[in-house]
């Protein structure tokens, strides 16, 4: 399975955040689309990521800092990116090589969508399942003709 098959089932909105918002605009946006992860978006190039983990480090140091930092002093500069057409299990490996949780994929040069671990996973619970049904009808001679 590709990267485009799970953007195609869950669609291709990406939630974004201007680099010169405040973390904690990010952090309104990130509560209320109940996400983990913003892209940091730049005349519709993607400049970075901001996630949860970026605003706890914040808050470590200084609580009241996400009411004034902007959230280019936190994000992550250097993106990790899927491509549209990658298999899903090189994105899993790619994802827990680096530890992150989020990957934005592109499709050429364009944002074709944001896909988490947790899309990665159901995909992979899916496609098992799918997996088993064919080998028990198989074994089972349940075969629909």
């Amino acid at each position: 399975m590709h990267l485009h098959n799970i953007l195609r089932a869950k669609g291709s909105h990406v939630h974004s955040v201007a680099p010169d918002k405040t973390v904690k605009e990010a952090v309104e946006l990130l509560v209320e689309h109940n996400i983990g992860a913003l892209l940091v978006v730049e005349n519709l190039s993607p400049v970075g990521i901001i996630t949860e983990r970026d605003v706890l480090r914040l808050c470590r140091r200084d609580a009241c800092l996400v009411n004034t930092t902007l959230v280019s002093e936190i994000m992550t500069r250097e993106l990790i990116v899927g491509r549209s057409d990658d298999e899903v299990e090189h994105s899993m490996a790619v994802l827990t090589e680096a530890h992150i949780r989020h990957l934005p994929v592109l499709d050429g040069e364009l944002i074709a969508g944001m896909i988490s671990i947790g899309d990665l996973v159901k995909s992979q619970l899916q496609e098992g399942a799918v997996t088993i049904h064919y080998l028990r009808d198989y074994i089972t001679g349940n075969r629909a003709l």
